[in-house]
């Protein structure tokens, strides 16, 4: 077995081939720089262009296949951040209360003209007859949560309200049906004769 010696980035502390995939582009703007202006050699290993271009051909328009359009969805209940180019879009989902209870919770609905947070919520409550209201999550993001679940009939009236069918997404937070469980253990004891 052989080692190779990491050499690390004196500004973000990660290895330099890894410099700018976790920061932001300033910071991997900066490392790029500062590598360029200490260690021309090695960035020159690193950084090569031409070499990159013949291991990972871009894709031209008449050799790719026309792929549909993969839509950029935010983490759900996160406050937007504009320097991040997501897509609009309205995710839905089931969050686990206490116990069985269910709340459907719905994200990203202020991103769309047409819709105004008030009347939503009055709508839901006059359809669902349950508890509506517009919370805000600990991560500072703001979401409709109604008591029950309702995911495929808020589908359905944000189709009504006019967003097209692909925007409005459902945000499953994870698989559904819990912890597998394997067969039940059977003990055999056999009881010795003395």
């Amino acid at each position: 077995m052989s080692f190779r010696e990491v050499e690390y980035c004196p500004l973000c502390g990660v290895p330099f081939e890894y410099c700018g995939i976790n920061g932001s582009r300033k910071a991997a703007e900066a490392c790029k720089a500062w590598l360029q202006a200490n260690r021309p050699e090695l960035f020159t290993l690193i950084h090569n262009e031409e070499a990159d271009a013949a291991v990972n051909p871009l894709p031209t328009t008449e050799t790719a296949p026309q792929k549909a359009k993969q839509l950029a969805v935010p983490p759900f209940g996160c406050p937007r951040n504009p320097a991040k180019h997501y897509d609009a879009c309205v995710q839905v989902r089931i969050a686990q209360g206490c116990g069985r209870k269910q709340f459907t919770q719905i994200d990203g609905y202020d991103l769309f003209p047409q819709i105004e947070a008030k009347k939503l919520v009055k709508q839901f409550r006059h359809r669902f007859a349950c508890g509506v209201a517009e919370t805000e999550l600990y991560s500072g993001g703001m979401v409709i949560e109604m008591q029950g679940a309702y995911v495929n009939e808020c589908k359905a009236i944000m189709l009504e309200l006019g967003i097209p069918k692909e925007l409005v997404l459902d945000a499953a937070p994870g698989k559904k049906g819990g912890r597998k469980k394997g067969p039940k253990r059977i003990e055999k004891r056999v009881i010795g004769v003395k």
